[in-house]
């Protein structure tokens, strides 16, 4: 009887571990998908990202007689151009605009003692304006997406090859952007269609400007904004075609501008 009763005992045990393994993934999927939208919800209604590159060059102190192994302007630009690529925005100057944020990149390096490594460690993280005190409207830039953090060892030999340092940096710099860039179009889908081209003035039939698209096809906007009425400016722009409508250019395709930014 006592056998009979620890194999129920067992089988008891036995099912409740299997019930809760089944259930496990089922309440961990939920939270998942919350922190993912925690994750993109500060990047919502963004109009564009002002890039900060900065390098903490303490563990080169005392390599003072030698060239600093990274160029940050090199970093600055490969950050911008892959925004660019990824459909985000760049604004070249710091915006008191809340709707502009800024991406900065943190590279930092330092030696390990009694060994020939260096530690490399970047961080990509970006700060909104925010109105802490709405009475006396004080306001900080405040860190809003979860910083993307990766510590390398590079090991180094005698003659420091400061080549390998910058190639972990460029390829982890890239790596973050990508994240960051995925992250901002799933918070803004609306960018995933938009265009990019160049404001043209057209000195003809009384002179108008229209959008040079990249791919070379050429539209005649209704409501192209005052403020965007400059030849050579670059935009990212979305348009409804506008059929039935004939213009008086005969010059582009007749459309209504549904968004437009500059890039």
């Amino acid at each position: 009887m006592k056998t009979k009763k620890y194999r129920f005992l067992v089988l008891g045990i036995t099912l409740c571990f299997v019930l809760l393994s089944l259930g496990v993934p089922a309440a961990v999927d939920p939270y998942e998908e919350q922190e993912d939208n925690l994750n993109i919800y500060p990047l919502e209604g963004l109009k564009g990202v002002n890039v900060k590159v900065v390098h903490l060059i303490s563990a080169f102190e005392e390599e003072k007689v030698r060239r600093n192994p990274l160029d940050l302007d090199d970093l600055h630009v490969q950050a911008e151009v892959a925004l660019r690529k990824a459909g985000i925005r760049v604004v070249e100057s710091p915006s008191q605009d809340p709707e502009i944020a800024e991406l900065v990149i943190t590279v930092n390096t330092w030696k390990r003692k009694l060994m020939f490594q260096y530690i490399v460690q970047v961080k990509t993280e970006l700060y909104q304006l925010a109105e802490l005190v709405r009475s006396n409207r004080l306001r900080i830039m405040a860190p809003t997406w979860p910083v993307d953090t990766r510590i390398r060892e590079a090991e180094m030999t005698e003659v420091i090859e400061l080549q390998k340092i910058r190639r972990i940096v460029e390829s982890e710099i890239e790596r973050q952007i990508e994240v960051f860039s995925n992250d901002y179009l799933i918070a803004n889908p609306e960018l995933k269609d938009m265009m990019r081209g160049t404001i043209r003035y057209m000195d003809f039939e009384g002179g108008f400007y229209g959008i040079v698209a990249d791919g070379g096809k050429r539209y005649d906007p209704i409501n192209l904004p005052a403020g965007y009425r400059k030849d050579g400016l670059r935009v990212r722009f979305k348009v409804k075609e506008k059929k039935g409508m004939v213009g008086i250019h005969m010059w582009g395709k007749i459309v209504e501008i549904v968004r437009i930014e500059k890039e």
